[in-house]
């Protein structure tokens, strides 16, 4: 749990109310000290991550745009920076 807060980096993470220990969970994405998101999908439990197509689509998804999407941010606050927009 401790690790979290050492956590700076954009995090995405995708989770179900059925999973194991949820609340261990949001505990754990309440102290990330990056920037972060969560996606909470609707599933019956842990497995369903595993073998549930429309469950793993859906997180693959989100995980791309995340992705994609933090990467830009990085590399936009890197150019302002390297400009010396960015304070």
């Amino acid at each position: 749990m401790s690790a979290a807060a050492l956590i700076k980096v954009p995090a995405f993470i995708v989770y179900s109310e059925n999973a194991l220990a949820t609340a261990l969970t949001r505990r754990f994405i309440a102290k990330l000290a990056g920037p972060h998101e969560e996606l909470w999908l609707t599933s019956r439990g842990q497995i369903d991550f595993d073998d549930q197509p429309a469950l793993i689509d859906a997180a693959a998804d989100a995980i791309d745009y995340f992705t994609r999407n933090s990467y830009y941010r990085i590399c936009d606050r890197i150019r302002q920076k390297a400009e010396g927009d960015l304070r």
